[in-house]
């Protein structure tokens, strides 16, 4: 296709600069040029006028707030530190549990100023007397513990003048794991103190407590490492290493006498193992465990 401009010169036909404003011929048929576009009538169109909300809807209607975290059905969050009692559980007090085959995972109540009839306490063992009546007992010789403790005060929801209580637990399994969670709705010192002893011949140890516990940590392994959290070890003086043998104190130590004779009031905890580890930590950590075969992912879900 040739193109050419009618009132040019041919000689100009080859020149690629032709001027907009010249009527062209394509294969004979004549295209005008396009009219001529005023500077001014591109600068006469005024920009859209912008679009106000009515005043009558507040942003807020508008942007509902999105939920936050710590809300919940009642307004408020529970304190995992505190963690309210289970509605489904009646406080109970001097309890034991032996099993020859099989677990035990429950949850109990323990109000260590319950008054239980003669009648329905478990015998003691054998060469036991009152004084060794722990307020809670488990015992399983094959298979694994996990059990949440909660320990509550009664002279303290009644009004009653009272000292606090201490509550005696004992957690054993000679082939499974040992795993006790102990908390209490009541911060210290309303809180019971409690003495805790977990035992595994064969298995870990995994004892989680309040973060206002106060009192020595005695830990043993054989075969096996003992750790404390990172939350629990900045509130832990260490007081050594004796072939395995861990001891640390929470909380002030100087005014601990030993816990022989009932010299001492506060927390204690003795956790001991053949073969396994042993871990303490607070009760409102995040804390995942380590289960062989199991991705990350599934192990913070609890899959």
């Amino acid at each position: 296709m040739i193109i050419a401009p009618e009132d040019v010169d041919p000689s100009l036909a080859s020149d690629q600069k032709i001027r907009p404003e010249t009527t062209v011929v394509v294969n004979r048929a004549i295209v005008p040029p396009p009219p001529p576009v005023s500077r001014n009538e591109t600068d006469s169109h005024d920009p859209p006028p912008a679009y106000e909300s009515p005043a009558s809807t507040p942003s807020s209607a508008r942007d509902p707030p999105l939920p936050s975290a710590s809300s919940s059905s009642s307004g408020t969050a529970p304190n995992p530190e505190y963690p309210p009692l289970p509605a489904q559980y009646q406080p109970t007090n001097f309890l034991s549990i032996c099993r020859q085959n099989g677990a035990i995972k429950e949850t109990y109540v323990i109000d260590p100023l319950l008054q239980i009839p003669p009648a329905l306490l478990p015998s003691l063992g054998l060469g036991e007397t009152e004084a060794d009546r722990k307020n809670l007992s488990l015992e399983s010789y094959n298979g694994s513990i996990n059990v949440n403790v909660h320990l509550v005060n009664s002279a303290a929801t009644s009004g009653e003048e009272k000292p606090t209580p201490r509550a005696r637990i004992r957690l054993v399994s000679k082939n499974g794991s040992v795993t006790g969670k102990i908390t209490s709705p009541h911060p210290a010192p309303i809180r019971p103190s409690c003495s805790l002893v977990l035992h595994s011949y064969n298995g870990s140890i995994s004892v989680v407590i309040s973060r206002d516990f106060h009192g020595p940590l005695k830990l043993h392994s054989n075969n096996g490492t003992v750790r404390l959290s990172d939350a629990v070890r900045a509130r832990a003086t260490d007081f050594g290493d004796l072939n395995g043998h861990r001891v640390w104190f929470i909380g002030d130590f100087s005014g601990y006498k030993g816990t022989e004779n009932s010299q001492w009031a506060g927390d204690d905890l003795i956790g001991d193992t053949k073969n396994g580890s042993v871990r303490v930590s607070f009760a409102d950590e995040i804390v995942v465990s380590c289960t062989p075969g199991k991705s990350l992912i599934s192990r913070i879900l609890g899959f």
